[in-house]
C-alpha cells in the first residue's frame, strides 16, 4: 500500500502577459493573472469551443458545422463566436452507411431503369411503379427488411412524379391515389373525384422482415421478430373540398390464402351526406417508429386521434370545438458547458382572418403519445412559458422559451414537450399550423448558446498558469490523496474554477472533486453527466432511445432499467451511479471493484477499494469535509471561513496551505508550506 499526499498546485506561476493573436476569436478582455502582484483582470463571457471542425477565423455569416449534424438538427457557428442549434420535428439528414457522414435527405423521385422511380437520398429506399400494372406499386426499403403495397382491382395506369410525390390518376374507380415523401415517412392520398360505387380499397401487403400487427387505436404497427416496431401506418382521416373533417376511417388487417390484406374502410354516410363536397382526400401514413410527435385535440371528439393530420389546431371552431396543439422535440447533445442565451419555438401558421389571436405556451409534464386525445390529454403546468399575439398567415409565428429549454437540459424538468393553448378557448377563432406530416414549414426549435471553457478537457486550451486563454478561466488542480492497488486508485483531487466559484461542493465554494461527480436527469429528455472538474457534459436523446455524448467527449451513457447509471469510458473502465445520481462504484476492465459508501444524509462517508482497504470522510458541523483518513491511518483536515471557503489544508506532515477569497468566492491568493504566496487577480 502506498500512502501519497500531493499538492502539485501546477498552475500558478506567473502573470499572463501574450495576446492571443492567431485564435479564432480574439476576447475582448484581459485574462486571470497570477504573480507575486494582484493585477485587476476582467471576468467576461465564453466563446466557442475548440472542438469540431471550426474554421481558422470567424465566419462572416452563420456557418453550418456538418459535423455536427443529427438526423433532426443541425448546429451553426456565428460570426459573433456563438452557435445556434435548428431542432426539427421532420427528419433532416441521413447517416450514409459508407462514411458515417450525416447527408441531407432528398426525397426527389429519380428513375431506376425502365420501370421504377426510386428517391434520391435518404436511410431508406422507396420505389414506385411507372406503370400500376408492374409486380408492385410501392415498396419500402430499409436494411433487410421490405414493406409492399400491390392494389387490388385496379386499373393500369402511368405514374407521374415530380420532386418528392407521385400520382396514379384513375387508379380506382373515380378515385386517384398519390404518394409524397417526407421526411422517414410516406404519406398516401387516396383522392375520390366522385362517389365510387365501394366505400373500400384494399391492397396486398409483401411483408420481409417485419410482420403487420393490428393496434386498438387503429393504427397497424410492423414489428420484426423481437416484436420492436419499425414502421407503422398512422390511423386514416378523412375531408372533403371545404375541409370537412372524419375520423371514420378504418384499416382491416386480413390474412387469405397465405396473403396479407388491407382494407381501407370508409365511412359510408360521410360519402353519401349532401353536404360532402368532392373530391374527398383519405390521408393514411406510413411513418417510421420513434417518439417524435405532434398532435391536436378537440372537446367535440374526445376519443379522435388526429396524429396523421397535415395540420394542428388552437383555439374553437364549431367543427372541432375547442382544440389544444401539442408537440415534442428530440433534444440532441449541446457541447460541454453550454450556456444556452435564447431559445423558441417556431410553428407556421396557415389560417388567419384579420383577428389578433393571443396563444400561450405551456409546459407539459406528464408523458403522451401519438395516439394522445381530449380525454386522455396530458398534464400541463398552469403558468404559461410565453404568449404570441399575431393576426399573420402565412409565416413562422415564435414562442420564447428560453427557461424551459435551460430547465430541459440542465435536468430540471422532464421534456415532455409543450402545448399551445389560446387565452380566450371559447370563443377566439382557431388558428392553423403545419404539422411534421406536412411537406413544408414544419415546426422547429431554435437555441442560440455560447460554450463556457471550464475544465480541464482535452479539447480546451489552457496556459502553464492553468488560465484558459479563451474566457480567462483559472483551472486549479491538486492531488490530496492517491492510494495505488488494485482496480481504480483511490484518489481524491479538487479542482478549483474561477468561473464556477458560486458552485458550492463537498470542499467550499468552487471546488468540485473527483469525487463528487454525478449525473442530472429529470426523467425525460437530455442527461447531463457533471466530472471530476466540474464540467457539464450533455447527453442530447438518440433516436429510439438512449443517449449521445457532444463531440470532443469519449463517454458512453446508460440508463438501466432500475434507475442507475452507467457510463463507460474509451479504456473500459465504467463509472456506475445510483439512482440519486451520485457516483456509487468504479469498475477495470478486469472486474476490480471500487465502491463510495453513502452515509444517511447522502454524503460521501467511505471508499473502500478492491483490496478491500477503507478510507474514510468525516464532516464538520458546516457540512463541508473536515478530514480524509486514509487505510494507514494518516489524517488531511481541512478548515473553512464562515462564508464556505475553503482556507487550509494540511497534509499528513502537518504542511499546510492558505487560501484566501473575495466577497464573491474567487480564490484571490495561496500561501504554501513554504511560506510562498501568490497573488491571482480578476
Amino acid at each position: 500500500m502506498e500512502g501519497k499526499s500531493i499538492f502539485n498546485y501546477r498552475y500558478v506561476a506567473m502573470i499572463l502577459s501574450c495576446c492571443l493573436i492567431f485564435s479564432i476569436v480574439v476576447p475582448p478582455f484581459a485574462q486571470a493573472a497570477l504573480g507575486k502582484s494582484e493585477r485587476v483582470v476582467q471576468k467576461s463571457r465564453n466563446i466557442e469551443a475548440n472542438i469540431g471542425d471550426l474554421p481558422t477565423k470567424r465566419p462572416k455569416s452563420k456557418l453550418e458545422l456538418e459535423s455536427r449534424r443529427t438526423k433532426y438538427s443541425t448546429r451553426y457557428l456565428n460570426p459573433d463566436g456563438s452557435f445556434t442549434e435548428e431542432i426539427y420535428l421532420q427528419p433532416q439528414f441521413y447517416q450514409d452507411p459508407l462514411d458515417k457522414k450525416w447527408k441531407k435527405i432528398n426525397n426527389d423521385l429519380k428513375p431506376n431503369g425502365a420501370d421504377m422511380f426510386e428517391n434520391t437520398a435518404n436511410a431508406f429506399k422507396v420505389t414506385f411503379a411507372k406503370q400500376s400494372s408492374q409486380p408492385e406499386l410501392v415498396s419500402i426499403k430499409e436494411n433487410d427488411r421490405i414493406l409492399s403495397f400491390i392494389p387490388i382491382n385496379a386499373k393500369n395506369v402511368q405514374g407521374v412524379a415530380k420532386n418528392n410525390e407521385i400520382i396514379y390518376k384513375g387508379l380506382f374507380e373515380q378515385t386517384d391515389v398519390r404518394y409524397r415523401l417526407q421526411g422517414n415517412a410516406v404519406k398516401e392520398d387516396i383522392i375520390l373525384n366522385n362517389k365510387p360505387s365501394s366505400n373500400a380499397f384494399t391492397f396486398e401487403m409483401k411483408l420481409k422482415g417485419v410482420k403487420a400487427v393490428a393496434k386498438k387505436d387503429g393504427t397497424i404497427v410492423f414489428e420484426d421478430s423481437k416484436g420492436n416496431p419499425k414502421w407503422y401506418l398512422e390511423k386514416p382521416y378523412m375531408f372533403d373540398a371545404n375541409h370537412k373533417y372524419s375520423d371514420q376511417v378504418a384499416f382491416h388487417l386480413r390474412q387469405n390464402s397465405g396473403k396479407t390484406y388491407i382494407d381501407v374502410i370508409v365511412d359510408e354516410s360521410f360519402l353519401q351526406d349532401p353536404d360532402t363536397i368532392y373530391p374527398v382526400t383519405i390521408d393514411p401514413t406510413i411513418n417510421e417508429w420513434d417518439v417524435l410527435r405532434d398532435n391536436f385535440i378537440a372537446y367535440n371528439f374526445p376519443d379522435s386521434v388526429y396524429s396523421s393530420n397535415t395540420y394542428m389546431h388552437t383555439g374553437y371552431n364549431s367543427y372541432f370545438g375547442t382544440t389544444r396543439a401539442l408537440v415534442r422535440f428530440y433534444l440532441p447533445s449541446l457541447p460541454s458547458d453550454s450556456v444556452i442565451s435564447s431559445a423558441t419555438f417556431n410553428a407556421y401558421q396557415t389560417n388567419a382572418d384579420g383577428q389578433q389571436v393571443s396563444i400561450d405556451l405551456h409546459r407539459i409534464t406528464s408523458n403522451w403519445s401519438s395516439s394522445v386525445t381530449w380525454n386522455n390529454q396530458p398534464s400541463i403546468r398552469s403558468t404559461k412559458e410565453s404568449t404570441t399575439t399575431n393576426n399573420t398567415a402565412n409565416t413562422y409565428w415564435s414562442w420564447d422559451i428560453t427557461q424551459l429549454v435551460k430547465d430541459w437540459y440542465n435536468g430540471i424538468q422532464p421534456n415532455y414537450g409543450l402545448m399551445l393553448k389560446q387565452q380566450n378557448e371559447s370563443s377566439s377563432p382557431y388558428r392553423t399550423f403545419n404539422t411534421v406530416n406536412n411537406s413544408v414549414n414544419t415546426p422547429r426549435i431554435t437555441i442560440n448558446y455560447w460554450v463556457e471553457p471550464i475544465g480541464q478537457e482535452s479539447f480546451w486550451t489552457t496556459t502553464k498558469d492553468g488560465v484558459n486563454p479563451a474566457n480567462g478561466n483559472l483551472v486549479l488542480q491538486t492531488t490530496d490523496l492517491a492510494i495505488s492497488g488494485l482496480g481504480e486508485d483511490v484518489e481524491f483531487t479538487r479542482t478549483y474554477n474561477s468561473r464556477k466559484s458560486g458552485s458550492n461542493g463537498m470542499f467550499g465554494y468552487g471546488w468540485m472533486s473527483n469525487l463528487e461527480m454525478n449525473i442530472w436527469d429529470a426523467g425525460s429528455g437530455p442527461v447531463t453527466f457533471v466530472d471530476g472538474d466540474n464540467t457539464r457534459h450533455i447527453f442530447g436523446e438518440k433516436v429510439g432511445g438512449g443517449y449521445e455524448a457532444a463531440g470532443g467527449v469519449y463517454l458512453d451513457l446508460i440508463k438501466n432499467g432500475d434507475g442507475t447509471y452507467t457510463i463507460t469510458k474509451t479504456d473500459g473502465t465504467k463509472l456506475y451511479f445510483n439512482t440519486n445520481g451520485k457516483l456509487s462504484r468504479m469498475v477495470d476492465t478486469n472486474g476490480n471493484t471500487t465502491t463510495l459508501n453513502y452515509n444517511a444524509n447522502g454524503k460521501l462517508a467511505s471508499i473502500t477499494d478492491a483490496s478491500a482497504r477503507t478510507t474514510t470522510i468525516a464532516y464538520g458541523t458546516n457540512g463541508y469535509v473536515s478530514s480524509i483518513t486514509d487505510p494507514a491511518n494518516r489524517t488531511i483536515s481541512y478548515e473553512y471561513d464562515a462564508s464556505g471557503n475553503l482556507t487550509k489544508v494540511t497534509d499528513a506532515q502537518g504542511n499546510a496551505t492558505i487560501f484566501t477569497y473575495d466577497s464573491d468566492h474567487n480564490l484571490t491568493s495561496i500561501k504554501n508550506a513554504r511560506n510562498i504566496t501568490t497573488t491571482i487577480g480578476y
